[in-house]
């Protein structure tokens, strides 16, 4: 396994991203391209970068994984909702294997992103984590037992769309009161420009694009209005990864996304919330170790590298099967299979 080399593709909301790999964690190429371009199908731009990335390297790839946002059906590789192919639906690991005579892998972009926590980022004694992503919307994935958990419908892990409390905000997913509705981006946006239009002192008046990465500066400039926003989004956060905690009795759970990159800004005040739970019940002081919560690196390519995983996990299962004679549903697990990289830039 160690001298094979995969690739790991994320379809995102502006770009495709490629990566190929080793087995060993090693970056040998990378290339990217905007997924929206004028007069080409979403789906005929991953396999031009693909194509692209191939032709970098004499090297020869054994596999390709896929991360893309949507209800993805891992055993086919079918995609429903499949916003950023701009598709309702698409087959889209068929026509992968089909272009490039591979084997395909396809999941959900958040699964993706647990799978490349588990992978790269810590060693092999953790094997059941969460992975958060804050950004326009919530997401979320989970890793147990080492395997990424999809559930019975592939929703496992949409931790977005749990409830949170009272809201009027109605989700996209139909409902009041999601988590989405009061941590995510265009929440933050809303809370910031409805206290701009109170009678309250605020730097946030003197603003005239509001957006959650102004809110958390306006916060650390010393706005104590900004301040009440981002400590009542940790406040949510910190509930509703308690529940996870409580759920999964994880050993890790790591939040990236766009809005992970206000560092501490975001980390502290959950730990802060999670200490005063600490000091209420020994139940949540044993669940809730500091060390528990991290962010993700803002270096990684967390979907990439977590396609890459996907990818590799899913050859060793591959692997294990044929060496049994059997075909098997479940993961198998291998040490070869833990390569451990620092992160990439």
């Amino acid at each position: 396994m160690d001298n094979q080399v995969f690739i790991g593709i994320d379809i995102g909301g502006t770009n495709v991203d490629a990566l190929l790999a080793d087995a060993k964690g090693s970056e040998i190429a990378f290339t990217t391209n905007s997924i929206r371009q004028p007069s080409k199908r979403p789906v005929d731009i991953v396999i031009q970068t693909v194509l692209e990335l191939m032709e970098e390297t004499s090297e020869m790839p054994c596999a390709i994984g896929v991360g893309v946002p949507g209800l993805v059906d891992p055993k086919t590789g079918r995609v429903d909702l499949a916003v950023n192919l701009s598709e309702p639906s698409i087959d889209l690991g068929s026509i992968l294997k089909h272009e490039f005579s591979l084997p395909v892998f396809v999941d959900n972009d958040a699964n993706a992103y647990a799978m490349a926590a588990a992978k790269f980022l810590f060693d092999e004694s953790v094997q059941n984590l969460a992975f958060i992503t804050l950004g326009t919307g919530v997401g979320g994935g989970l890793v147990l037992n080492g395997e990424i958990y999809n559930g019975t419908k592939n929703m496992a892990g949409e931790i977005g769309h749990t409830y949170a409390g009272p809201n009027l905000v109605r989700c996209q997913c139909g409902l009041n009161g999601c988590l989405e509705t009061f941590v995510a981006g265009p929440a933050i946006a809303r809370i910031a420009k409805n206290a701009a239009n109170s009678d309250r002192a605020t730097s946030l008046k003197n603003v005239e694009v509001l957006d959650a990465a102004v809110v958390f500066r306006h916060a650390e400039a010393g706005d104590s209005v900004s301040q009440e926003i981002i400590d009542e989004m940790c406040g949510y956060l910190a509930r509703a990864t308690h529940m996870l905690m409580m759920s999964f009795d994880l050993q890790k759970i790591m939040i990236g996304g766009g809005l992970s990159r206000a560092g501490n800004a975001l980390l502290n005040p959950i730990q802060k919330e999670w200490a005063k739970m600490a000091c209420q019940s020994s139940m949540a002081a044993e669940m809730l170790k500091p060390d528990i919560l991290e962010l993700c690196p803002l270096d990684f390519r967390a979907g990439t590298w977590g396609a890459v995983a996907i990818a590799m996990n899913q050859m060793c299962i591959t692997d294990s099967a044929q060496d049994f004679g059997v075909v098997e549903n479940g993961s198998v697990r291998s040490d070869e299979m833990r390569p451990i990289i620092k992160t990439q830039i």
